[in-house]
């Protein structure tokens, strides 16, 4: 404030004097505050009354953000310019980012503080645990403190709102969790004489470590432009000296009082050098009236709230006033206590308040007011009711205050081009200025001719560019007020990030979509939007539990609200708003109708009675119950009687009550109720990712953000703690490793936890890789003086609420406390980007919140109790062969035993008697006072073995001992093996049950001892690790022979091999035995029901065991098998069978069956369905034969008993199979394999893209080996993909390249990885005018990278459009997308397994787009021969031995030409104009385009050994009518897929020319011929030459195809004949005699149009006639018997039905004598 009075001109130079010193002194308190916020004014009234403060003690009890920011709305709007907030008042809650502390030459790190800081926070809220003062009210809270960023945003949304905030850090007393850090980490007792709250003040490290911590927060809040500082100073150990003058009294009378005057001094000093006021309370002031220990600094401003009681005395106000102090009146009387309803000021006492009336007297010139909320008891409201309840008398307390300096309506913080109004108290007539200008423009009724000075009861100060501006208020020339307002540009964001780091901001709007900075290289931005979303209503008939619902009145509609009316409910309009909503959650009760009803402001309805609705904090219930007439009623029976919620006081009323009478039917008591999912606003996710130090920009939306990316120094990061532990218990002892005492949670007494501390400086730490944790937590240490070794990491959540302990995640000593399977596994840590992280088992870097994340190495004892395995545990017992061990009670005890079970049956120990397993068996001690124990954890270690089931066994142990020396004597088994893990093959497994809190559920059962003396026999299930010593076992299916149907390895010594006479011999083996590396003798097993882990469709199946060989230097033999089969269906397409019951037997269609169970597949998921169907969903490519084993369950018919049936079903891929895009492997640019379900991925990022008709839950047909159900489906054929006009079943994965996608060292080219065996594959893609080139590089087996067998490039650009002749022409503005066309085709490949990598690498050679971007679509993939080529199977089908022949290169091989006369296929064009033309080709290279009217002609030439012929087609676009000539089976196609279609024609005895032709709209793409075989060919088929003749033909053909229909011409007379047989070699002529309506005949192909009118006498006597006819002859050389085909042509050109002539042509002379004579020689 700075007050300026004018003076007489007889005092003139006094006036001056005493101005300037009055400037000089204010100057620091206000002009010349700076920082993020001010107060609403520095200027006081004309009295001096400068401070009208709202208190908030948010020390005792944490209050959010957001509920804060209420408080401040209500006290802004009541009138008060400050909010005072007492974060540090027994508890501290608000944390600083950095709260590292040096104290008395000893650095504490920050995250040591922290910790400290919040464990004294949650030992505080425990105090409340239990009786309190009389009262009990318990106080926990998921969030203990604010962050620095809240705060920032607290005090900017005060400032917004005209405040100012003052922090209260209270010392030296009610500072509980300072003192607990204080002690936690000093080592040293701080307190006085035993006080929980207060500090000894004569102890130099207790004062040092508060004053250290005060500096913290004095720095921070003067930073924040904050101008006034309470450190408290009230109730010195006022816990500890609960009577008579308590703790100031004890002070004085030790004589020590002095030490507390210099206590509070020095802190007033630390407040005052950082240019704020210092405040504190009254009480500790001049104690007792003692002024002679000291001098207490009068410019701390004292809040005076009590003058005392019975031998308490503080210093009255009148003398402190005397000793030169400024108060601030806090009276006492006008407090709102929580917990306490004595105290708790209402709204009409708070309207009473006087400034000037003190506790004790009246003060007539005090600098402020202040109204306090305490929490003395904070669990005894929640943060709403505090809100709710303490509004009114706000309001009213504010009302009473007087108005201070300038008020602001819109605040002091502006936006640009913003404005606020400015008045002066009494709305006075005042001379208005504003320094400096250009910031603010100061307009009175909207007229701004003077924009820096005007006069006026008020003005308008609008807001013209960012800054800080002080606007002065003069009145009459004596009175000044200033304020001072800070304006900034929402349009213009500063943004700071550190190198490598991310900052993310969220920000209303959508702007979804990519952004490009001014310069990449220093920053990057992104943002991600979320559409908003409206708000929905459902009325509803039952209740959801624990969901947000509206309760709306059915005859008024009026809405119930969660406030008072009366001594009911409020009803009102609806507002559309959230605070009408109520939370309705299901009540543990035996009621099925019971609810609790919870409003927005925390309120229950807690009690509906007569006449009356009681809403309350406290948790109640209520009944509700539907009624079917279509309403709701809510009643209560709070005294046996039903009380229902009702417009009380009939159709006007605006309140809820319980109603009695004819309660539940009358209207008053009827409700709706509606579900209601509140809306959503658009927002989006900003993130800048720093690259190199500087600044740039980006705009995104109306906003600019200016980003400043600096380095980061690792030296001051505050380093990272990383515990380690055993299960529940601290290692003992860490060589090199920090520790601390913690307390435990359950109980009082402390432990020592030993940690690392990570640096961030430390090498590799702040890397983009981080450092692996094995090179910081230590391999193995001691333990009780025991060896223990690393398990592994976990990062643990401790806000995470579980089932432990602890109740959450948190590790702590306590009994039972096992976190060791909670949170998340990680093996790396980094500093990176400014935030600390771990590289978890789930393969990404997750973030550490050092708040409430504890990250642990745990550690296990070693127990050795087998050969193959190593074992680990964390508990200790002895080993059962009566080795020495530990103390043991020998009258309480368990074991634990262990065999391991080999993949061929073998077993070690051989039996599991004692005698075999006590060197097995470790025997525990069993805990009767806690019902036993589980087993714990136990690790497994498999060595040269990998571990894939393992399974527990109870039964009941007894031993013998010696001392404490264990001796198992007998085991009692109970033959209930159950799994308990099973899984991918393991080199480690874990098997878990809590110690203590055991779980019986399950499989747990059999891992926990419940009773004593129990006994667990863990069977661990092993198989040898591959290694080059190691022997191999195969066993084959003979009909696949590609991949055994199980196979495993034996570890052995090196050298070791197979018997050199190991043989098959009559159906068994013989010399078949191995000795392993463990020394144990292994048989190889041909009995399948012998071996558990072979498939039940193999064990328990009609086999016959028929062969087994050795290999590779007698270190592999094969088994093999014959198998028989009820049903084989075959797959063409990688989509789901659906087989039913009936597909496998008719029979079952009448079966009674209960249940259905299906083996293992080889390469597929089967589902049992609850009709008993099954599906069959392929997970793999498949290539051999897969035996599946179906069993039916059910009552049989004709006995009345359990029966069942077991059927073997086989599957096996087809010539060829087609997949779709989901069975290949996306690896991303950034490494990562997940695809993006949304198309708005980043480039490089693999996306899922529709073409809005997906097809999901779709089934190929079914089709057995050589059935007859499905004649029309050749292979290659689904009806499935009938209407995939687009995408293969309407889906595609998708990715973008362009040239920065690949960067050195970050990101790689995207790929796209698929394993089959095979001979070749087609890749299925979209190809259009954004494509671009992918790159293919085909493996031999399942390598990925090395020397490739093939490699290809190929660019899949493609655009054209139709001309105006209609021809197809290359144009870069065609828009045509040409949907699954096989971009490339790799065939020719020897048979065998490869993986194929198409890597889809942007070059600007290919980029065609001039978007340097292009795009690739994986849609399908078909791969050929998957069961090898020549495989006698499919001739059952008619499939056998397929040959493709691509009909394009068949084209572009001899170009087509009319001349081309060894031409084999010939491209026809023109329609009913039909000529033969050239072909060329503008579509991919691997298809041949015919548009409507054009057609392809080849010749098959004849072989008595097709079994069919088949033409691959599909439609790119549109819809196709594909007709074969020669045919009437015109077939219509408007699938995109290639799929393959029989072409009814026979070669088997003569050539057969065939024409194809599109008869339809769309284009129709021909891909490949394909002949298929009776027996193998074994030859290559290739078409026949055409001949002249052949083409005129197929001309002629298509001409007559799309010929108009035209009446058939039936000629009166049409005859054709040779006369006679002639000789070979000699001339024949046929004579064709016709009626005159024949203007030509065509013979064989042949037009001739000469002829010879000629007549003859036909009939008998008279009615003989002379009849003209006409005489066309055609010639021919005699060469052998041979038929013409012969047609008459009328003078339209229309030809008859063709008749048939017949020339029989005899040898010749000299054949004739070779015949006769050609014997004799």
């Amino acid at each position: 404030m700075n007050q300026t009075q004018t003076r007489s001109l007889r005092k003139k130079v006094l006036s001056l004097i005493l101005a300037v010193v009055m400037v000089v002194s204010l100057l620091p308190i206000s002009a010349f505050a700076s920082g993020d916020s001010k107060a609403s004014t520095t200027a006081a009234t004309s009295d001096g009354y400068e401070y009208n403060i709202m208190f908030l003690d948010c020390g005792r009890k944490y209050y959010s953000v957001d509920n804060i920011k209420k408080i401040i709305d209500n006290a802004s709007a009541a009138g008060f310019n400050y909010i005072q907030l007492a974060v540090g008042n027994d508890g501290l809650r608000f944390l600083l980012d950095d709260m590292s502390l040096t104290v008395n030459g000893t650095t504490y790190d920050s995250g040591k503080v922290t910790d400290a800081i919040h464990a004294g926070n949650v030992a505080y809220n425990k105090t409340f645990d239990g009786d309190v003062g009389g009262r009990y009210y318990p106080y926990s809270t998921d969030v203990n403190e604010l962050t620095q960023t809240e705060m920032d945003t607290i005090i900017a949304y005060a400032a917004s709102k005209g405040m100012g905030v003052i922090p209260c850090v209270n010392t030296p007393g009610h500072m509980d969790a300072i003192l607990d850090a204080a002690e936690e980490l000093t080592g040293k007792t701080c307190s006085y004489n035993g006080s929980v709250r207060t500090i000894d003040v004569t102890n130099t490290t207790a004062v040092a470590f508060t004053q250290a911590l005060l500096q913290k927060y004095i720095d921070y809040f003067a930073g924040k432009g904050c101008q006034l500082f309470n450190m408290g100073a009230d109730e010195y150990a006022n816990d500890k000296y609960t009577g008579g003058s308590m703790g100031f009294g004890k002070l004085q009378s030790t004589g020590k009082y002095s030490y507390y005057v210099q206590y509070v001094n020095d802190v007033a000093k630390m407040i005052k050098n950082a240019k704020m006021t210092p405040m504190a309370f009254n009480d500790g002031i001049y104690f007792n009236n003692n002024t002679s220990s000291g001098t207490f600094d009068t410019d701390i401003v004292i809040c005076y709230w009590s003058n005392g009681w019975t031998d308490y005395s503080p210093m009255s106000e009148a003398r402190l006033v005397a000793e030169g102090f400024k108060l601030i009146n806090t009276n006492g009387s006008y407090y709102w206590v929580l917990g306490k309803t004595d105290a708790q000021c209402s709204s009409s006492k708070a309207s009473g308040f006087s400034k000037t009336t003190f506790p004790s007297g009246t003060v007539d010139n005090p600098v402020g007011s202040m109204f306090c909320i305490w929490a003395d008891y904070p669990g005894a409201e929640t943060e709403e009711s505090v809100i709710s309840k303490t509004a009114a008398t706000i309001a009213a307390f504010g009302k009473a205050l007087p108005e201070i300096g300038i008020k602001s309506s819109g605040g002091t913080a502006l936006t640009l081009n913003g404005s606020t109004e400015l008045t002066v108290p009494g709305n006075a007539e005042a001379t208005w200025s504003v320094d400096p200008a250009g910031v603010i423009e100061l307009q009175s009724s909207g007229n701004a001719d003077d924009k820096s000075a005007i006069t006026g009861k008020s003005v308008i100060a609008k807001a013209v560019s960012a800054g800080t501006a002080k606007v002065t208020a003069t009145v009459d020339d004596k009175t000044t007020y200033t304020t001072t307002l800070t304006v900034t540009d929402p349009s213009t964001v500063d943004v700071t990030v550190a190198v490598n780091g991310t900052k993310t901001i969220t920000v209303d709007g959508y702007y979804n979509g990519s952004y490009a900075t001014e310069d990449t290289t220093i920053a990057t931005a992104s943002a991600v939007g979320t559409a908003a979303v409206d708000r929905t209503e459902n009325e509803v008939t039952t209740i959801e539990s624990g969901k947000q619902y509206l309760i709306v009145h059915k005859r008024s509609g009026l809405v119930l609200n969660d406030s008072t009316s009366g001594n009911g409910i409020l009803l009102g309009e609806k507002a559309n708003s959230s605070d009408q909503l109520w939370t309705i959650t299901k009540y543990s009760s035996s009621s099925s109708n019971a609810y609790t009803i919870q409003g927005v402001a925390k309120n229950y309805i807690t009690e509906i009675g007569n006449g009356s609705a009681t809403l309350g904090t406290s948790k109640g219930y209520v009944q509700m119950a539907y009624n079917s007439n279509g309403y709701w009623n809510i009643y209560d029976k709070p005294y046996w009687t039903n009380y229902y919620l009702n417009q009380y006081g009939g159709a006007s009323s605006t309140m809820a009550a319980g109603y009695k009478a004819d309660g539940a039917s009358d209207d008053g008591s009827q409700w709706q109720i509606y579900r209601v999912t509140p809306g959503t606003k658009a927002t989006t996710t900003i993130t800048f990712n720093g690259v190199s130090k500087g600044t740039t920009t980006v705009t995104i939306g109306n906003v600019t953000y200016k980003i400043h990316v600096v380095a980061e120094d690792p030296s001051k990061v505050t380093p990272l703690k990383l515990e380690y532990w055993i299960t529940n218990a601290p290692i003992a002892s860490v060589t090199g490793a920090d520790s601390e005492s913690r307390d435990k949670v359950l109980k009082s007494e402390a432990y020592k936890v030993y940690f690392t501390n990570i640096a961030a400086k430390a090498d590799g730490v702040a890397s983009p890789d981080g450092v692996d944790v094995t090179t910081i937590a230590p391999a193995n240490t001691s333990h009780d003086n025991r060896t223990v070794y690393y398990w592994r990491c976990r990062m643990l959540d401790t806000t995470l609420a579980n089932n432990s302990t602890s109740m959450t995640q948190q590790q702590t000593a306590d009994g039972g406390d096992d976190e060791t399977m909670s949170g998340v596994g990680f093996t790396k840590i980094r500093y990176y980007g400014s935030s600390w992280q771990v590289f978890t088992e789930n393969n990404e870097w997750v973030t550490v919140d050092t708040d409430k994340n504890q990250l642990i190495a745990y550690y296990l004892e070693y127990i050795k109790v087998s050969d193959e395995v190593e074992s680990f545990a964390a508990d200790w017992g002895n080993r059962g062969d009566g080795s020495k061990g530990g103390w043991l009670d020998t009258s309480k005890y368990c074991t634990l035993s262990m065999q391991v079970v080999y993949e061929d049956g073998t077993t070690n120990p051989t039996n599991t008697t004692a005698s075999a397993l006590k060197s097995k068996t470790i025997v525990y001690g069993y805990w009767k006072d806690k019902n036993g124990r589980g087993i714990g954890t136990i690790m497994l270690d498999g060595q040269e073995y990998e571990i894939y089931k393992v399974t527990s066994e109870t039964g009941a142990a007894t031993a013998s001992f010696s001392g404490y020396d264990a001796t198992v004597t007998n085991f009692d088994w109970d033959g209930n093996e159950r799994t308990v893990w099973e899984g991918d093959a393991s080199s480690s497994v874990s098997i878990h049950n809590d110690a203590t809190g055991f779980s019986t559920e399950g499989a747990n059962a059999n891992l926990c001892w419940d009773e004593n003396k129990e006994a667990i026999l863990l069977r661990v299930y092993v198989r040898a690790k591959v290694t080059e010593d190691s022997l191999t076992v195969n066993y084959y299916d003979e009909s696949n022979t590609t991949l055994p149907f199980y196979s495993y390895n034996i570890a052995v010594a090196s050298g070791t091999t197979f018997n050199n006479d190991f043989a098959y011999s009559n159906g068994s083996l013989i010399n078949n035995t191995v000795t392993n590396i463990k020394n144990v003798t292994q048989t190889v097993n041909w009995k399948l029901k012998e071996m558990p882990e072979i498939g039940a469709q193999y064990r328990y199946s009609d086999y016959t065991f028929t062969n087994a060989n050795k290999e590779t230097g007698n270190k592999v033999v094969n088994l093999y098998y014959k198998f028989k089969t009820e049903k084989t269906f075959v797959v063409d397409f990688g989509l789901p069978l659906h087989i039913e019951k009936t597909d496998i037997n008719p029979a079952l269609a009448s079966a009674n069956i209960t249940e259905v169970a299906v083996g293992k597949s080889l390469y597929a998921t089967i589902n049992a369905n609850v009709d008993y169907s099954i599906d069959y969903i392929l997970n793999k490519t498949i290539d051999g034969s897969d035996r599946v084993t179906v069993t039916y369950s059910g009552t049989n018919k004709d006995t009345g008993k359990d029966d069942s049936a077991t059927y073997n079903l086989t599957v096996i891929p087809a010539t060829s199979v087609y997949y779709e895009d989901s069975f290949a492997t996306f690896t991303n640019a950034n490494g990562t394999k997940n695809v993006a379900q949304v198309d708005n991925a980043a480039k490089g990022i693999w996306t899922k893209v529709t073409d809005g008709t997906t097809q999901t839950n779709v089934n190929q047909a079914l089709e057995a080996l050589g059935g007859t159900t499905n004649t029309k489906h050749v292979y290659g054929y689904d009806p499935a993909y009938a209407n995939s006009s687009k995408f293969s079943m309407g889906s595609a994965t998708k990715v973008t390249v362009a040239a920065d996608t690949y960067k050195e060292g970050k990101t790689k080219w995207p790929t796209a990885t698929f394993t089959f065996n095979g001979t070749g594959f087609d890749v299925i893609s979209l190809t259009d005018n954004t494509s671009g080139a992918i790159f293919v590089d085909v493996y031999k087996g399942t390598a990925t990278s090395g020397d490739s067998v093939k490699s290809y490039a190929v660019n899949n650009y493609y655009s054209y459009k139709q001309n105006e002749n209609g021809q197809w022409v290359v144009s870069k503005d065609g828009n045509n997308a040409l949907y699954q066309i096989p971009v490339m085709k790799v065939s020719g490949l020897d048979y065998g397994e490869y993986t194929a990598v198409i890597r889809v690498a942007y070059s600007s050679f290919f980029d065609q787009t001039t978007k340097n971007e292009y795009n690739f679509w994986l849609d399908a993939i078909r791969v050929y021969d998957p069961m090898g080529k020549d495989n006698a199977t499919y001739e059952q089908d008619k499939e056998g031995y397929p040959q493709y022949i691509k009909l394009h290169d068949e084209l572009v091989k001899t170009g087509s030409s009319i001349d081309a006369k060894l031409g084999r296929t010939v491209f026809i064009d023109g329609a009913a104009e039909a000529t033969i033309a050239q072909y060329k080709n503008y579509g991919p290279n691997n298809e041949v385009y015919l548009a409507n009217g054009q057609a392809i002609t080849f010749k098959i030439p004849a072989n008595a050994n097709i079994a069919s012929i088949q033409i691959g087609a599909k439609v790119p676009n549109g819809t196709a009518k594909m007709t074969v000539t020669g045919t009437d089976d015109p077939k219509e196609i408007s699938s995109a897929t290639e799929m393959y279609y029989k072409v009814n024609v026979d070669a088997t005895a003569a050539d057969k020319v065939v024409a194809i032709a599109n008869k339809g709209t769309g284009i129709l793409s021909l891909t490949n011929l394909k002949i298929t075989f009776k027996t193998n060919p074994n030859a290559t088929v290739t078409l026949a030459a055409l001949t002249d003749d052949d083409q005129a033909n197929a001309v002629a053909q298509v001409r007559a195809l799309f010929a108009e229909p035209v009446e058939p011409f039936n000629p009166d007379l049409f005859t054709a004949s040779w006369g006679h047989s002639v000789r070979k070699g000699d001339t024949a002529t046929l004579t064709v005699k016709t009626s005159e309506d024949v203007e030509a005949i065509e013979v064989d192909g042949q037009m001739i149009d000469k002829y010879v009118t000629r007549t003859e006498r036909s009939g008998w006597g008279w009615w003989a006639k002379t009849v003209t006819f006409r005489e066309f002859t055609y010639t021919d050389t005699a060469t052998v018997t041979k038929d013409y085909t012969v047609c008459a042509v009328n003078g339209k050109g229309v030809s008859s039905d063709a008749i048939t002539a017949t020339l029989t042509v005899r040898p010749s002379v000299r054949d004739w004598l070779h015949g006769i004579f050609g014997k004799w020689f």
